[in-house]
């Protein structure tokens, strides 16, 4: 857990394995592509040798030896261009798969919003219920110091303002 930078932007702030290995996933198809894509140039060697041997008078004192190799494969059947399209669909594949982790993780911020915008507007709703229950609970009040309501007709309001004050407590919960 932790946040997961990349390009100097905060991607994401949760679990970013997936998109770690996403982005990692297309890196290694970039240099494999790359890799590829050297196969087309040939391979050229230099070599530079020395020999001094000893206690002999046969050979010469200083053997020195100079070489290049050169190789290069011009018949090989469309094997390296076959290569090089196997590793660019890979690379196609990790894009496409880096765009789907991207399109998750916008997903879930937007699901979060949503998420956030509800509780919000529930907050404000069991806010205005709260307060017209503590409303009536004061006109009821009123009444009953009047004896025109019942004690019972009181309590139950008492009761529904407490209904309405935990409905409250839990949507700031929520929010």
């Amino acid at each position: 857990m932790g946040a997961y930078i990349a390009n100097g932007i905060q991607v994401c702030s949760g679990n970013c394995t997936d998109f770690a290995k996403a982005e990692i996933s297309i890196k290694k198809a970039g240099y494999d592509k790359r890799l590829a894509k050297a196969d087309y140039i040939p391979d050229i060697g230099a070599a530079l040798h020395y020999f001094s041997p000893l206690n002999t008078e046969i050979l010469p004192r200083h053997i020195v030896s100079a070489g290049v190799e050169f190789s290069w494969e011009p018949f090989e059947w469309g094997r390296r261009r076959d290569d090089l399209k196997q590793k660019e669909i890979a690379l196609d594949q990790s894009n496409l798969q880096l765009q789907e982790v991207q399109s998750q993780v916008l997903q879930d911020v937007d699901n979060r919003f949503r998420d956030l915008e509800e509780s919000r507007a529930l907050l404000d709703v069991t806010e205005t219920a709260r307060a017209a229950a503590n409303e009536r609970l004061r006109e009821i009040s009123d009444k009953f110091s009047k004896e025109a309501v019942l004690l019972r007709d009181v309590l139950q309001q008492q009761s529904a303002v407490a209904s309405a004050n935990n409905d409250y407590e839990q949507a700031l919960l929520s929010f």
